[in-house]
Formats: C-alpha cells, structure tokens, sequence
C-alpha cells in the first residue's frame, strides 16, 4: 500500500439503516473504527428471509455487484460477515471462493456457532466446508473456543485463523441483580432462532 493512500476493503453485511442484530451492529463499528485507515465499499445484505427463492435472488445479485465491483473499484481485501446457518454459511464461502478470482483477499468473520452447525453436516458437507474455508485468505471467529474447534477437527491451519473480541462487553457476575427469593434475574436480547441457543436459559430456569 502506497504511503498516505487508504486500503480498499469491500464490506459484505446486514449494515444498512434500521438493520437490527449482532453483524449489523459489528459491522458498523468496524467501519466507524478504521475509517481513516480504509476506504470502505459496502454491500448491504438483504435481511434473512423465510422464501428460499427470493433469498436466492437475492445471493445471486449480491454475488454480481460484489464481483462487479472488485473489479472496478480494484478492491484488494473483501471483508464478508457470515452467520452459521447453512444458507447464510454456504452464500459466504461461495461468495469468498470466486471473489477470490478477482485478486482479492477474503476474511470471512464467522459470527455464530460455528462449531455446533459443523458438527451436524453430513460428511460430504464437512468436506465441502472444509475445501471452502480452506480457499478464504483468513478466518475471524469471536474466542478461542471456535479457533480450538477449527484446529481440533483439522479443518484450518492455524496461520489462517485469528480470534477477535466480541463487540458486546460480558456482563460481571455482581452486576446481575439477586431476588429476594435467592434466584438470579437475568434478560436476554436476541432474535428468537434456534441457533441463539435460547432453550438453554429456558431449560436452565429450573436450577436459578
């Protein structure tokens, strides 16, 4: 990079206005963080639908702006935030292999459980991921726990893989208020899918 000149970083995410949830809010920091390092082009995601055909429509004209504009816009890093659902998990990789072509590199920031979805694909799927992820330049995930998943089952080498901290600070342990009955009140702020892992403060209700 040439001195005094902004690197080109293309950003892929759910991070236009009104666009609630934990990559939103990631992304916008990300950008409001190093713009003066970056210059940023961003490609807001269409939010998650239920109509599999329209989100199709929708990954196949991401995919064409975004290959569209890495060659225009000369971009030399794509930046692309991916929840660990199947739909939205397979729409990054593809996304991260064929940008790839362009002479781009390709971050993939895994923003979900990552672990728990691997563990449920079939072994062509493992497979398939694993060629995937294998072809994106890095991998970001959130702890370390991800980062020992991903080398534990061999499916990154640890040069390819880096842990950042979450955008939301943990709350401490005494700051969470205690009832007059003994049990702990807790509050959860989250969409209701299944991959949040919401049933386990419900089934956890039984022992605070």
């Amino acid at each position: 990079m040439e001195s005094g000149s902004k690197l080109k970083v293309m950003l892929i995410a759910p991070c236009r206005e009104g666009t609630l949830g934990g990559q939103a809010t990631s992304a916008r920091l990300l950008i409001s963080g190093l713009q003066r390092e970056i210059k940023w082009t961003v490609v807001s995601l269409p939010p998650p639908g239920r109509q599999v055909i329209m989100r199709a429509i929708g990954s196949v004209t991401i995919f064409c702006r975004s290959f569209f504009l890495c060659l225009y816009r000369r971009i030399k890093v794509v930046h692309l935030f991916a929840s660990c659902t199947r739909m939205a998990l397979y729409e990054k990789l593809w996304l991260g292999f064929f940008l790839r072509l362009t002479g781009t590199r390709s971050i993939l920031n895994f923003r979900g459980a990552f672990d728990e979805l691997y563990l449920r694909c079939s072994s062509f799927e493992k497979k398939l991921i694993r060629f995937l992820l294998r072809r994106q330049t890095a991998v970001l995930c959130q702890h370390n726990g991800i980062k020992s998943f991903l080398l534990h089952e061999g499916i990154l080498p640890e040069k390819k893989i880096d842990v950042i901290p979450n955008a939301v600070e943990p709350v401490h342990e005494e700051m969470i208020p205690v009832r007059n009955s003994g049990k702990k009140k807790m509050i959860c702020l989250s969409w209701i899918v299944s991959s949040k892992g919401l049933d386990v403060l419900i089934r956890s209700e039984e022992h605070t």
